[in-house]
Order: C-alpha cells, then sequence, then structure tokens
C-alpha cells in the first residue's frame, strides 16, 4: 500500500483501508442479516400452524430459536408443523442472502473492472533511487544518486552510477 501512498502517508492508507473493511463488513452483515430475517418472517407468517396465538406467532417469527422454545411447549399437532415451517423459513431466508451477497459482489467485480480499464499504469522504473544525507552536494562538487540494483551475489548491494560500488 505504501508503493501507491509512499512512505509518509502508509499509516493514512492503512488506516483508511482498514476502517473501509470494518466497515463494508458491517454493512454487509446489516443488510443479508435484514434480507434474511425479512424472508425468514414473511415465509414463517405464512406457514405458522393455526390455532397459534399472536403472542406465541410473535414468538416464533422473531427468531428460529424462538420457534424451536415455542414448539417444546407446544401440543403433539402443532410442534411439528411449526419446526418445519421455521426450518423452511431460516433456509429460505439464508438462500435469498446468499443470491443477494453473490449479485452484489458480481455487480462491484463488473463495476471495478470497467473502472479500472480506464486507469493508466502509472510507468515503472528500472531501479529505485534512494537518496541520503550524505548524497547532498558539497563546495559545488556534483550530487551522486546512489541506485539500488539486485545483486545476485548478496541480499543487497549498492552500486553508484560513477561505477565505484559501496553499500
Amino acid at each position: 500500500m505504501h508503493d501507491l501512498w509512499g512512505k509518509k502517508r502508509a499509516g493514512e492508507a492503512s488506516g483508511l483501508s482498514e476502517t473501509g473493511t470494518e466497515l463494508g463488513g458491517a454493512l454487509g452483515i446489516a443488510l443479508l442479516g435484514s434480507i434474511a430475517t425479512a424472508v425468514y418472517r414473511s415465509q414463517l407468517t405464512d406457514a405458522l400452524p393455526a390455532g397459534l396465538t399472536p403472542h406465541d406467532a410473535d414468538t416464533a417469527r422473531s427468531t428460529l430459536a424462538g420457534a424451536a422454545q415455542l414448539a417444546k411447549r407446544l401440543p403433539d399437532h402443532l410442534d411439528a408443523p411449526l419446526l418445519k415451517g421455521a426450518r423452511d423459513a431460516f433456509t429460505q431466508g439464508l438462500h435469498v442472502a446468499a443470491i443477494v451477497s453473490a449479485a452484489l459482489a458480481i455487480t462491484l467485480a463488473v463495476i471495478a473492472a470497467t473502472v479500472l480499464r480506464r486507469v493508466q499504469p502509472a510507468p515503472e522504473a528500472e531501479t529505485d533511487t534512494v537518496s541520503s544525507k550524505n548524497d547532498q552536494p558539497r563546495n559545488g562538487a556534483a550530487r551522486t544518486e546512489r541506485t539500488m540494483r539486485p545483486d545476485p551475489g548478496a541480499a543487497t548491494k549498492w552500486e553508484v552510477r560513477d561505477g565505484h560500488s559501496g553499500s
């Protein structure tokens, strides 16, 4: 990341990246969770067995765990249809959330590809030029630039452009 923003702004870039990741994750969970919950509640409303009180129906619609707890207290002829309806509604909610998630991912990938296609790549330099305090001109002397070049025999070797080598 610091190659794009520079070493001085690497902390800012990292913080921005982390914030975007956390915010995106939180918004994604909220959006997909809301979709799954809405589908669960709508599907379960249609599948609730007759004979439930409004309070019991609200308990079953609130969560899958609420429906399971309620089924334990109901007579045998009501508990099986309630559990089946709750499980089916929950599964349907997860399926819809997964489909929406996949559609969003594909849409964002297409947008990113379209936008990035228009971006021209930055020209890559053959070498990285490094300057130090010692490289500043003294008494009218010409400035010497040091260029980092890979050396197969060493981890890093500095080669001065005038032909002398140093480290």
